[in-house]
């Protein structure tokens, strides 16, 4: 009698592996989006069954928590998941999307004073999101060309000339008079001498001659008590070594 032998098969062991997100180049994760503007949630992104980026899982097998509305003002929060069908492992994305007001600016001139303690950002845009990668020193002055306002008319950046906005909580504008007007130097014990022109700390920065003529954006008390007039910049000259008169 001949006995068959039967083989046991032993199956494949299965690795569950964990599913992953990728994202483009300049992509960004928590977005601001002006308000009326565009939004598409799964702009940039993209997701895979494991780290090796083999097998992708499309947008239509996300699940995606939250919604962005863009005619609202306001902060979104978005929630992605995604699973390894293989395992059914899983992997999150959480987003933040602000939907900030629509701005208008408009022209309009004067002088700013950096009030925030760690000073004042600057931006690149009107909405102050893009930062320049500088910022303004505490106490020093800026002339401004432009007032950014939001759509209740509430000032939210003050533009500096040159794609150069700061935000409207970091500054203040001073309670100063003159506001506008055309000092001329002339000191009064030596009237053919030059005058200095003094930093907010009251450095000085250089000398300008005597007669020469300067527009101002307002006069204001600096730290040794005597009055100056700002002729913007970081710039100051004593009111009483030269007379003023409205432009």
């Amino acid at each position: 009698m001949i006995l068959k032998v039967s083989k046991h098969v032993v199956p494949p062991v299965i690795v569950a592996k964990d599913p992953v997100f990728t994202f483009d180049t300049g992509f960004v994760k928590d977005q601001t989006v002006i308000q009326g503007g565009s939004f598409d949630e799964t702009a940039g992104i993209h997701a895979w069954t494991d780290a090796d980026q083999t097998t992708p899982i499309p947008s239509s097998d996300w699940q995606i928590t939250g919604q962005v509305n863009t005619q609202t003002p306001g902060v979104y929060h978005l929630t992605y998941t995604i699973t390894n069908p293989v395992g059914g492992h899983t992997a999150q994305l959480q987003r933040q999307i602000t939907v900030a007001a629509k701005l208008t600016e408009q022209a309009q001139q004067g002088v700013v004073k950096v009030t925030n303690n760690a000073g004042a950002v600057l931006y690149t845009n009107p909405e102050t999101t893009n930062a320049a990668g500088r910022t303004l020193s505490r106490q020093s002055s800026w002339r401004y060309f432009g007032v950014v306002r939001d759509a209740a008319g509430q000032i939210v950046a003050y533009d500096l000339g040159g794609h150069q906005y700061v935000k409207a909580v970091d500054v203040a504008v001073p309670a100063s008079k003159p506001q506008n007007g055309v000092f001329t130097v002339r000191y009064p014990a030596h009237p053919k001498w030059a005058i200095a022109v003094y930093d907010d700390t009251l450095h000085t920065q250089k000398l300008i001659a005597a007669g020469s003529i300067w527009q101002t954006y307002g006069s204001e008390k600096l730290a040794d008590g005597h009055s100056y007039y700002n002729l913007g910049g970081h710039q100051w000259v004593r009111t009483d070594y030269g007379y003023w008169h409205t432009k």
